[in-house]
């Protein structure tokens, strides 16, 4: 690995910590269509980028997603990690149904 895919890497890792700091967990249940599709990107967003940062270390990914996502989407963040850790395949996960 050079620097600079190293750079790019800690560059995902810190975009997805920022994501899952400041997404709305509750974006489905918005009335406003803008609310929704924002949520609804952040949401593609931060499955793709955990997808990447799973790649390069389990435990720092596990460890960002555990630390910023409320206890009511847990159970879907963690089938989403185990999805991508061990098919490293994209498909979105939807967190309310």
């Amino acid at each position: 690995m050079n620097a600079s895919s190293g750079l790019n890497i800690e560059k995902c890792f810190q975009n997805l910590e920022n994501l899952l700091k400041n997404h709305d967990w509750y974006y489905e249940m918005s009335d406003d269509f803008k609310a929704w599709s924002v949520g609804k990107s952040e949401w593609r967003a931060i499955q793709t980028l955990a997808a990447i940062c799973l790649r390069h270390d389990v435990l720092r990914t596990e460890t960002l997603v555990q630390q910023y996502t409320p206890e009511r989407y847990k159970p879907y963040m963690n089938a989403m990690l185990q999805y991508y850790s061990t098919s490293g395949e994209k498909t979105e996960v939807t967190p309310n149904g």
